[in-house]
């Protein structure tokens, strides 16, 4: 049996759930949207599930980029990156 990676994916509607599977493969801990009974809600839902799941959001569609920093804000614990920080 292989180990699971550290990381947990959510993966959104838009990308083939046939990915989920080779992730799978690989060790991922993943769902799709279809698995968890998500199809279809809207952009916020779906980063809410994500969020109260503990799993990184997978996606094609380039709206979730407005929603993520209120997202950050929905996992309890967790602090908002600095907008303004330069990395060296």
């Amino acid at each position: 049996m292989k180990s699971r990676l550290f990381v947990k994916l959510y993966l959104d509607e838009m990308i083939p759930s046939e990915l989920a599977r080779v992730l799978r493969e690989y060790g991922y801990d993943v769902v799709t949207t279809q698995e968890v009974g998500m199809l279809g809600k809207d952009d916020r839902d779906q980063l809410e599930y994500a969020s109260e799941h503990g799993r990184a959001m997978g996606y094609l569609d380039f709206q979730y980029r407005v929603l993520h920093p209120p997202a950050l804000d929905l996992a309890p614990g967790r602090q908002t990156p600095c907008r303004n920080r330069r990395h060296a």
